[in-house]
């Protein structure tokens, strides 16, 4: 039996597009569960989906937002449907958030909510699950390979969490963030597969209304909603920060609303300076929208312009439909001393990354008698020696050296080679590697900058 404690229908339009809407319930005591039902009409305009959602907040805060699958969701102690966290039913006042993302412009939205308790007593709390492992023992230094922004049914991706694991065992990487928008929900799936030499690090993917910020290494749920109350974009990176995690601008060149919501980054009042990385190739290169990476890496280079010193990096942003990730999706390499969280997260903040989706890049500078690779900073007034080198090619490909955002040499590839630039009076400044493809100039791989100092 189920007692109805919530239930609205309501209408929105274009022009309250960016707003929340709050709806309070009650929830009796003796509670065994919630159900929860909401529904949009029209979900679709024209090629445009909506970008109306809800989200559900207890007693003690924030327990998901639905994902995958077919309502009514359920919320129980012991268990819960994908995007929500199980946990006790307390009595009290409870809050439906409907959050007005983006409503497309033409004839009214009316969107339904339903919420039921159902009576009984509450089930035994679950056992707690498992934690990730923090590191793969027996590890040492070297460059690790993986992905730190994909998705699964607890958002809006097709895969389950297992579906994932095998995809990313096929893929061969040495660890990998799940990242579902706005939920943590799937992370205690993913502690209870035994992983072996593969590292998971917990994650999510920051979902704001103009901007999408990956957190690699949370394992609490970040408050999205910016603009709500007193929220900013700056709060929101301090707490992935607090959390132990690493915020890192995604695809910051997608197309905006009504094509992507919020996925173009339109937040000009970050402070760079705190972000810990950028997200400068998602998926294939020539996925999606032709410009999409493209912009991506100018985006990126236009903070490295204004003296920031912010990383790149490179991810599917996979969300399944496929039992593999897609042919020339981009993976992250990162220089760390062991293959641990805590030793990526410092490597990612240090810059010690080169993006590749097949061949190996390396990228090495020497000034005077100091040397360093991605990330490191030589010192001013000596003579600059900057090499190259890249293997693995399967077709012809153009090795380049950039500097300050100017080409400072190349060369054409048929195989393993090389490209150097001497300077006796380099600028201060960036300096990186990247290798394009010669057919279609289509990236292949990047280096993260190494600076020299001014």
């Amino acid at each position: 039996m189920q007692n109805e404690v919530l239930s609205v229908e309501a209408t929105a339009v274009h022009a309250d597009s960016g707003t929340y809407r709050v709806h309070e319930f009650e929830v009796p005591r003796e509670t065994a569960a919630l159900a929860l039902t909401f529904e949009v009409e029209p979900r679709r305009v024209g090629r445009y989906d909506q970008a109306v959602g809800v989200a559900l907040y207890g007693p003690s805060g924030f327990r998901g937002v639905p994902g995958h699958g077919a309502p009514p969701h359920r919320i129980a102690g012991d268990s819960a449907s994908p995007g929500f966290l199980p946990g006790p039913i307390e009595p009290g006042r409870w809050i439906a958030e409907v959050t007005l993302g983006y409503v497309l412009e033409g004839p009214p939205c009316t969107y339904r909510l339903w919420v039921a308790a159902e009576p009984g007593a509450t089930p035994a709390q679950p056992r707690p699950a498992p934690s990730l492992p923090l590191a793969v023992a027996g590890t040492g230094p070297g460059w690790y390979g993986g992905d730190l922004h994909m998705h699964t049914y607890h958002s809006d991706g097709a895969w389950s969490v297992d579906e994932l694991w095998q995809a990313v065992q096929r893929r061969g990487l040495d660890f990998f963030v799940l990242t579902d928008h706005n939920v943590i929900s799937g992370l205690a799936e993913l502690a209870a597969i035994d992983t072996g030499r593969v590292l998971p690090i917990p994650g999510m993917e920051v979902t704001m209304l103009r901007g999408h910020l990956v957190a690699a290494g949370v394992e609490t749920p970040i408050d999205w909603r910016l603009n709500h109350g007193d929220r900013t974009i700056a709060s929101i990176v301090r707490d992935v920060h607090a959390a132990g995690g690493v915020a890192i601008v995604a695809h910051p060149g997608a197309e905006g609303s009504p094509v992507c919501h919020g996925c173009r980054w339109d937040l000009a009042d970050v402070d760079p300076a705190q972000i810990d990385a950028v997200e400068a190739w998602n998926g294939p290169w020539w996925m999606g929208e032709p410009e999409d990476n493209e912009y991506s890496l100018a985006f990126w280079e236009g903070w490295l312009g204004r003296g920031y010193r912010v990383p790149l990096c490179g991810d599917s942003d996979a969300h399944g439909g496929a039992p593999t990730f897609a042919a020339g999706v981009p993976t992250t390499y990162v220089y760390a001393h062991e293959l641990s969280r805590a030793a990526l997260l410092d490597g990612i903040r240090a810059g010690r990354i080169v993006v590749s989706s097949g061949p190996t890049l390396r990228l090495n500078g020497r000034a005077g008698a100091a040397s360093g690779g991605p990330g490191a900073t030589l010192p001013a007034g000596e003579p600059l020696l900057l090499e190259a080198t890249a293997s693995g090619l399967a077709a012809p490909a153009r090795l380049r050296l950039v500097g300050n955002g100017a080409v400072l040499a190349e060369e054409v590839l048929e195989g393993d080679g090389h490209c150097r630039y001497e300077c006796a009076v380099p600028d201060a400044g960036w300096y990186r590697a990247d290798l394009r493809s010669l057919g279609d100039g289509a990236m292949l791989a990047v280096a993260s900058p190494l600076y020299v100092a001014g």
